[in-house]
């Protein structure tokens, strides 16, 4: 097993920052000389000339202001070249001066005389040694006019890095005009491919991997793996020297990722970063904010409160949907036969379609853990509405537990709360349940609520019936609390970030003016601060200064005149 570490010697990031733009080629590569630096250069100038994070030298050369009229250009600009020594009459040329990866599949550009200048061609030659030596690839007699372009499209198919040059080919001292150079990369077949990634989809935030699966064994090259928070920061990984980088057989892993509850992530890697350990070839690499992305969810669940109003198919409210058998599954329910007390949405699962019965097992899961462990509990309630329609006696509903599940229903451990619910006499009509759950749920640790649906196929004599979920709260009371406590529809607190320097910033959204007291403890329960908090309606950040706290994981606590809610947070 081949096990790659990267160690370095700066020390590791632990939230967004901003960075720089990745320094990178991005293919489709394209020389528009729209936004090259310099901006502009002389004829004689030889100087290097970088066009989307790649180097060329230009002599006889001019990049700037065009001439209307006589110089072709789309767009605003383009590049004009001519002799560099009308004397010796020394052709002018564009040559890059740094490979392209991943060789070339096309090239396209587009070539044109300056004004009414006539009688000259232009030469594009290839090198894939690195300029040691160079191959005429075409000789291309220019048509084209500043008023009218002429496009080439070639086709090297050259797999291995390569690079190109361009030449006024006539001595004579008429102009050329060339833009928009485009080159694709080679085919695929023979790239490194990335055939799998992870997070994707929605997560919680204590996920600290990031993993990359290619089609073959791996090895870093240079440049960068780039986590970014949609309209915040970054976090730039270097695989040359970060030590969170690591490679075993064809998997890259980045560790110690951190990430903040209900936020918005892409991913981009540059394409020289991976390379094939044995064939040292390249992968295409992501340069864009859609290829790769992820979301996290809130820190946990304590109180909370689910209506369905925003259900939609991949996320019911703060609930997932797992089928382990059957093609019927939970979905978002309009059906308005229902009392005004429970008007649609809703989620429903049913087994069977009025005429026949089916087999099936399906879960409807907190998408986040329900975590009580830094709660004080005395008691926890658990309220749901539900209903059934149609009849038939093929169904068996439930309430499950999981400290382990992962995404997976059928790898999770269930615990019941209750295997067998009671009957529902009466159908088309939700019913309101109330059960203590306080002795079968875990309170010790973070775990996952899930109800259960099970239906057998052709059961006895009738069809399986549908069972339908509104309304479902948990309510938790602490121990010398002789009152409810904040439930989530009422207040929202979060520690945004990493606290650092002694200030600790607490995002809190109250739905009314409220006097609070906020007290954090550390991680065996002894206070080590307290300081009161006059809350008004809506979102607003408490920022608690100069506490004295060393690195490790808190919790803080907000008490009021309504009840309490905790969250935990990492200081550094």
């Amino acid at each position: 097993m081949r096990n790659f570490i990267k160690v370095l010697s700066a020390a590791v990031i632990g939230t967004l920052c901003a960075t720089t733009a990745d320094a990178q080629i991005v293919y489709p590569y394209v020389m528009d000389f729209e936004n090259t630096n310099p901006a502009t250069k002389a004829y004689a100038s030889t100087d290097t000339i970088v066009g989307n994070n790649l180097k060329w030298v230009m002599p006889g050369t001019y990049l700037g202001t065009p001439v209307s009229g006589s110089d072709f250009y789309n767009d605003a600009k383009s590049a004009r070249v001519r002799l560099t020594n009308n004397s010796t009459g020394t052709q002018g040329y564009l040559e890059m001066v740094e490979d392209l990866p991943l060789g070339a599949d096309t090239l396209s550009f587009y070539v044109a005389m300056y004004g009414s200048e006539t009688g000259d061609s232009v030469l594009v030659q290839y090198s894939t040694n690195q300029g040691a030596t160079w191959t005429n690839l075409s000789q291309i007699a220019i048509t084209g006019t500043h008023s009218a372009g002429q496009k080439v499209t070639l086709i090297p198919n050259i797999s291995s890095p390569i690079r190109f040059k361009f030449s006024k080919v006539k001595s004579t001292n008429v102009r050329i005009n060339l833009d928009d150079i485009r080159v694709t990369p080679a085919a695929q077949a023979t790239n490194l491919v990335l055939t799998n990634f992870s997070p994707t989809g929605m997560v919680h935030p204590s996920t600290d991997v990031i993993t990359m699966t290619f089609n073959e064994d791996v090895a870093l090259g240079t440049g960068n793996i780039t986590l970014f928070e949609a309209g915040a920061g970054s976090v730039q990984y270097d695989v040359t020297t970060s030590q969170d980088v690591s490679v075993v057989n064809n998997v890259v892993t980045i560790s110690n990722v951190a990430l903040q509850p209900n936020k918005s992530y892409y991913v981009r890697y540059d394409s020289a970063a991976i390379v094939g350990d044995v064939s040292g070839l390249k992968a295409p690499g992501i340069y864009d904010n859609t290829t790769w992305t992820f979301s996290t969810t809130a820190l946990a669940l304590q109180n909370f409160e689910e209506n369905f109003d925003n259900c939609n198919a991949s996320a019911m409210g703060i609930f997932v949907a797992e089928s382990l058998a059957g093609t019927q599954t939970w979905f978002c329910d309009t059906y308005n036969d229902t009392t005004s007390n429970f008007n649609p949405p809703y989620v429903t699962i049913n087994g069977g379609t009025g005429s026949a019965s089916f087999e099936n097992e399906d879960y409807l899961i907190t998408s986040i853990p329900v975590d009580l462990s830094g709660m004080d509990v005395e008691k926890v309630n658990l309220y749901y509405a539900e209903k059934r329609r149609f009849g038939g006696n093929g169904v068996t509903r439930g309430i499950y537990y999981s400290a382990d599940y992962a995404g997976n229903a059928a790898t999770a451990t269930w615990t019941a709360i209750e295997s067998n619910l009671e009957a529902i006499a009466t159908t088309g009509t939700f019913i309101r349940r109330t059960k203590d759950i306080t002795s079968k749920i875990d309170v010790t640790k973070p775990v996952y609520l899930a109800f259960k649906y099970e239906s057998i196929e052709d059961a006895d004599t009738s069809v399986n019936w549908s069972w339908s979920l509104d309304d479902i709260e948990m309510e938790v009371i602490e121990k010398g609390t002789a009152i409810n406590p904040l439930k989530a529809n009422s207040i929202y607190m979060d520690v945004l970030g990493i606290a650092r320097g002694g200030e600790v910033n607490v995002r809190v959204a109250s739905v009314e003016d409220m006097t609070a007291q906020l007290t954090i403890y550390d991680i065996s329960g002894r206070k080590v601060y307290t300081q009161p908090a006059a809350l008004k309606t809506g979102t607003q950040i408490v920022t608690i200064h100069n506490v004295n706290l060393n690195a490790g994981m808190y919790v803080i606590k907000l008490d009021s005149s309504k009840g309490s809610k905790v969250v935990k947070f990492i200081a550094e």
